[in-house]
């Protein structure tokens, strides 16, 4: 006889044996659907700062005609499509404004010196590899690169959930699932470099973790942890300027999570990592902090005692930012309070659930990751003489906050196979369940109302006019009806994931090793 504690009915093995697996297909495929709806429902140029993106992707290739052009009378400027550098002048910064204003816009080349071949702002790989996707129609040439982005996490993301241990996969999920709702959702399907950044660092942090403890590189699974942890900080190093040191900041927040005698007998990956952080840090060094090239800084406060003290207290408007506190887009998609207060509550329980954990390792890497979200913030807006919510949006900080939270997530020992994540309860799993993903489908439907109908009319309005259709072809209540299901599938299964990967999950087994796991074991 089988105690009823240990592992339940041969039944229930069963269905939660296949569980077990299936939530790791249906969460990336789910996650898919909600990045595409995003991504379709916003226009051309809806992406913060798109026209500077938009022109550099275009621009990225040289001279070409009808894409970028040089202006032989002013060689500062290149001439694009006023579709592409142009696209978002009729509507962004009024949300009254839908986004079919964009139907007039020609697609004969304008000039503009918002371009990184001009100002050099910005690493080339991301412009560079969005490029590839320019075609004859810049709607669907942006919809193809942000696809392309959606996709590129996404299969990191699946490749994580069947090759990572337990307790570092089951931080992840729930990081991921808390953090990215909505601006991580409408960020990273986008022509935002940003995207890169986010995706490089969130993965960066879990693929090099758990190839820090690996010893042996005569096994495969070391092999492709090294790979693509190199893959996820190229990413980053070439997305923005700062992510390049943010790569150092994660692999030091990583080798503390290891423990420093780990670390000593796992040497060499531990240098593999430096690689990655030094290479960060030379480009970082290479460009310099990006500066306003004003004497007086971007801003026009006193950069004293006063400003530090005020900034201070005001910083956590970046972290309520990232859950739905500030607007999207231009900052012009103001989201309704609901969505950032489900946010908030799911936040601060991720947190609170792990605190509870807390053994010395995880203590200085928490205490590094902290510091780093709340010093460089800090030390920017005092330099530039900028008060908080100036200049510096939540986007810029969401890869801090993301690894922050996934540091205070993770569960200790998480090595082998053997080890679980932390504990989520099941009333806590239906409390995230219910409202993460409420807080998600609000948003997707406030930003897609935004561009189709503007503010001016109500958000449930039963007569509602939709001035602007989508992306694509298919009716915009369709596509939003879509990802709302898809939404409610990826928090599910996210929810029910960590559960799994817990001391919930535990059927006896101390964990089930994966037909990946054994084939790069």
């Amino acid at each position: 006889m089988v105690a009823r504690g240990a592992t339940g009915s041969p039944g229930n093995r069963g269905i939660r044996g296949i569980w077990t697996r299936a939530w790791r297909v249906v969460l990336p495929v789910a996650l898919l659907i909600v990045f595409a709806s995003w991504a379709t429902t916003s226009p051309v140029g809806s992406s913060p700062d798109d026209d500077y993106h938009l022109s550099s992707i275009w621009c990225a290739g040289g001279e070409r005609a009808g894409v970028c052009e040089s202006d032989p009378e002013d060689s500062s400027v290149r001439l694009v499509p006023q579709s592409v550098g142009f696209a978002h002048e009729c509507f962004a910064y009024d949300a009254s404004i839908t986004a079919a204003c964009t139907a007039g816009l020609s697609e004969g080349v304008v000039a503009t010196d918002r371009v990184n071949n001009v100002q050099g702002l910005y690493p080339t790989l991301f412009y560079r590899t969005m490029h590839v996707f320019v075609g004859d129609d810049p709607q669907r040439s942006v919809l193809a690169m942000r696809m392309f982005n959606a996709v590129l996490f996404v299969a990191l993301m699946t490749l994580a959930l069947w090759v990572l241990t337990p307790a570092i996969r089951s931080t992840l999920v729930g990081a991921v699932l808390v953090v990215f709702i909505p601006l991580g959702l409408f960020i990273i399907p986008s022509t935002n470099p940003s995207s890169w950044t986010i995706t490089g660092l969130t993965l960066l942090w879990a693929f090099g973790l758990a190839l820090a403890r690996r010893r042996s590189w005569r096994s495969p699974r070391t092999w492709l942890l090294a790979v693509v942890a190199g893959f996820s900080a190229l990413l980053a190093i070439g997305s923005r300027v700062d992510a390049s040191a943010f790569v150092a900041l994660v692999v030091v927040v990583v080798v503390l999570l290891t423990g420093i005698r780990r670390a000593r007998t796992s040497w060499i990956s531990i240098v593999v990592l430096l690689v990655f952080a030094t290479v960060g840090l030379l480009q970082y060094a290479t460009f310099g902090t990006p500066r306003s090239g004003f004497a007086g800084g971007m801003g026009g406060t006193e950069p004293g005692p006063g400003l530090l003290f005020t900034n201070i207290v005001y910083l956590p408007v970046y972290i309520s930012g990232a859950v739905g506190g500030m607007a999207l887009g231009w900052n012009d998609t103001a989201l309704p309070p609901l969505v950032f207060v489900f946010g908030l509550l799911a936040l601060g329980a991720l947190l609170a659930r792990g605190l509870e954990h807390f053994p010395r390792s995880k203590a200085t890497a928490l205490a590094v990751s902290l510091a780093a979200l709340i010093v460089v913030p800090l030390v920017f807006l005092q330099r530039e003489g900028l008060a908080v919510g100036e200049v510096v949006q939540a986007r810029y900080l969401l890869p801090l906050i993301i690894v922050f939270v996934l540091t205070v997530s993770l569960a200790i020992p998480f090595g082998s196979n053997q080890d679980r994540g932390l504990g989520l309860s099941r009333a806590l799993a239906w409390v995230l369940g219910l409202g993460l993903g409420a807080s998600a489908s609000i948003a997707l439907w406030v930003n897609a109302h935004r561009y189709a109908a503007g503010i001016d009319r109500g958000l449930f309005d039963i007569d509602l006019v939709l001035e602007w259709t989508g992306m694509i072809g298919l009716p915009l209540p369709l596509i939003v009806g879509i990802g709302v299901l898809a939404t409610i599938a990826y928090v599910a299964a996210a929810v029910s994931g960590i559960r799994v990967d817990g001391p919930e999950g535990s059927t006896g087994r101390t964990g089930s090793r994966t037909t990946a796991f054994r084939l790069v074991r």
